[in-house]
């Protein structure tokens, strides 16, 4: 799942947004497409449902040009400290009523 690092601020200033982390200090300015994705990572999608949405508010056709280009641009914004992946939750196996 891709979320926002809670340690950045942003805000769309004179229509672009503007990251800052507030860990380093450094800030970040986003165009409007990579405004676009930046907002969809709340911790609510991974990489591919990310590229889905991508691909049908953009009408790409090319989806595995644009997986690799968004992959590049997580890269990007995870080695920056702005971007989180967290592990999907575990699907946990439903306990088994045992006789002893």
């Amino acid at each position: 799942m891709l979320t926002r690092n809670s340690s950045v601020i942003f805000d769309l200033l004179d229509g672009n947004m503007t990251l800052c982390n507030l860990a380093d200090g450094d800030f970040f300015e986003l165009n409007d497409t990579a405004a676009k994705i930046w907002l969809a990572c709340t911790g609510d999608c991974t990489a591919d449902q990310l590229t889905s949405t991508v691909a049908e508010s953009f009408c790409v056709e090319d989806t595995n040009r644009l997986r690799s280009d968004l992959a590049s641009f997580i890269d990007v914004l995870c080695d920056a400290g702005l971007l989180l992946v967290i592990p999907e939750p575990a699907h946990h196996l439903q306990p088994r009523n045992t006789c002893l």
